[in-house]
């Protein structure tokens, strides 16, 4: 480990976000009764340690930055689980939300018939944590405000996102616990496409390590208008590199799915 990984108070091993992301993720740690580990990474802060016959895994989750309502909601006080002494791991992977994300864009968009658009968003990433082989448990690293996207009474509950969609991908804050959403829109109404929000359904979205990039990158979105009233045709395309996670729900055939909130 190098210098940010510092042991403290006896067995304390703290992890920063830097390390934790460089060193810590789709590998195998193992622990012994000796090693109480703290890992820190965005809001959220997590400690891992074992019982003193090594036969469970205790561990306790906290976030920083959020109100006491969500605290009592997302934190946890030391819970266990059962351990395998002889080999037992813990991996921890990047994952994308569970639920779809709604993003503003950063005006009110505009695109005429017959028109093709690209924009980039970035969208906050999760861990999984997999103990001795099996998933436990997944943590947002940034915690999301839910909303609901649709009419309310046919819609989808999803995740508001802070971050907006930009026209261009130098204009998005990056940091290595988002990823990188290519998005290109096609309109094919006979109308002009004006948007005030934006839904993306993350469950069919994979999340990539990008060649020579450090920050993540999704599944490339293409989305079609075809009219106020109708469904939008859904395609996502593998952006290349290294697979860090596939989608939860895979696409057998082209997605409808209301995406825009028009104007």
């Amino acid at each position: 480990m190098d210098e940010q990984a510092v042991k403290t108070e006896a067995a304390m091993l703290k992890v920063s976000e830097e390390t934790f992301i460089a060193e810590y993720l789709d590998t195998d740690i193992y622990l012994n009764a000796d090693k109480h580990l703290g890992i820190k990474a965005g809001q959220f802060e997590m400690e891992l340690k074992l019982s003193a016959d090594e036969s469970e895994l205790l561990m306790r989750n906290r976030y920083s930055g959020i109100s006491k309502l969500l605290k009592d909601k997302f934190e946890s006080q030391w819970h266990k689980t059962a351990w395998r002494k002889d080999g037992g791991s813990i991996r921890f992977s990047l994952r994308l939300p569970d639920r779809p994300v709604v993003l503003k864009p950063d005006m009110v968009q505009e695109i005429m018939p017959g028109q093709v658009v690209s924009a980039y968003c970035s969208i906050p990433l999760s861990v999984q944590l997999a103990v001795c082989g099996s998933r436990l448990a997944e943590y947002p690293l940034t915690v999301l405000s839910k909303t609901w996207f649709g009419e309310p009474d046919e819609g989808v509950s999803g995740y508001s996102l802070k971050g907006q969609v930009l026209a261009s991908m130098d204009k998005l804050s990056l940091s290595r616990i988002q990823a990188v959403c290519a998005i290109e829109i096609e309109n094919h109404a006979a109308e002009m496409l004006r948007f005030e929000r934006l839904c993306l359904r993350t469950e069919y979205m994979g999340l990539f390590r990008p060649e020579g990039d450090c920050i993540p990158a999704t599944s490339k979105c293409r989305l079609i208008y075809a009219g106020r009233d109708r469904m939008s045709k859904i395609s996502y395309l593998n952006p290349g590199g290294r697979t860090l996670s596939p989608p939860q729900l895979k696409q057998i055939q082209s997605l409808t799915f209301k995406s825009f909130k028009i104007v």
